[in-house]
């Protein structure tokens, strides 16, 4: 906190024995101070761990290993995650709608809440210290989500993207392959 750095948060190794999402999210809470967001959940634990759940897109999303984790997968939410998704998405519109007026006038006026709207108040709010964007994967087996989270800071870094970069999910819009070196290429144009 004294030097003001922004932060976002990774749990690893969510296919291991022992892994604990909400423990460390508890941890991140007591013993950092931080108020962390849930933006993935973990789709499965320990052994059956395959993937994360999106809550800012609301889908399931898979990383194909045959391909060391280039090739993600988009899939709704399995029923048995649906309820808890459902609980964590409001949890976050609830945390956003107190950090950015625009986005408090839509929840309270009851209308949609896309990914679109959600992104900048995410990152905002990272910048400005109130919230710990809070993601999972297993690392290892190149099963994370860095695209989910890459729009969040790119145009941090390199303001140029923001032109090239579209608020409802930068230069990942959902599709099924992850084009890296196209990232890569515009960030230098």
């Amino acid at each position: 906190d004294k030097y003001r750095v922004p932060r976002i948060a990774f749990i690893n190794k969510m296919d291991r024995v022992g892994a604990d999402f909400h423990g460390a999210v508890d941890q991140i809470r007591e013993k950092l101070g931080a108020q962390p967001l849930i933006l993935h959940l973990p789709w499965g634990r320990e052994e059956t761990f395959q993937g994360t759940i999106d809550l800012i897109h609301m889908q399931a999303v898979t990383w194909r290993e045959d391909t060391l984790g280039y090739e993600m997968e988009y899939r709704p939410i399995p029923e048995e995650f649906r309820e808890e998704a459902n609980l964590f998405r409001e949890k976050i519109l609830e945390t956003l709608s107190d950090l950015d007026e625009s986005l408090l006038e839509r929840y309270l006026g009851g209308e949609p809440i896309e990914a679109g709207h959600l992104q900048p108040a995410i990152r905002q709010g990272t910048i400005d210290l109130k919230i710990v964007p809070v993601f999972c994967g297993a690392s290892l087996r190149n099963l994370a989500p860095v695209p989910a989270f890459a729009p969040l800071t790119w145009p941090a870094a390199w303001p140029r993207w923001q032109a090239w970069a579209p608020a409802v999910g930068g230069p990942f819009d959902g599709s099924a392959r992850a084009d890296w070196s196209a990232g890569t290429a515009s960030r230098d144009a």
